[in-house]
């Protein structure tokens, strides 16, 4: 029996996850989550998590360039009538 996935603004993504979808080094999400620039939680081995919604919240508060909403939600959140690449261009105008 398979259980529920979480919505996608519970969801929780990898700083790996974060950094390809804004385009940028896995470091650099680490130090914002470091400098308390984007929160995140921790797993009980110490592995940085990071919801989602924060992620999208905070790339919309500046307005960041390129976000791949495909790496972050993942083909399980969004119907197949919907297109990603569409929705993204759409959050970020």
């Amino acid at each position: 029996m398979n259980s529920p996935q979480p919505s996608p603004d519970r969801r929780y993504v990898s700083p790996r996850d974060v950094a390809e979808a804004l385009d940028v080094s896995e470091t650099t999400v680490k130090r914002w989550v470091d400098e308390g620039r984007l929160p995140a939680r921790r797993t009980e081995g110490g592995h940085r998590r990071i919801l989602v919604a924060d992620v999208l919240q905070y790339a919309g508060q500046r307005n960041w360039p390129h976000v791949n909403l495909g790496r972050l939600l993942g083909s399980e959140f969004a119907p197949p009538s919907v297109d990603l690449v569409e929705l993204t261009r759409q959050l970020q105008s």
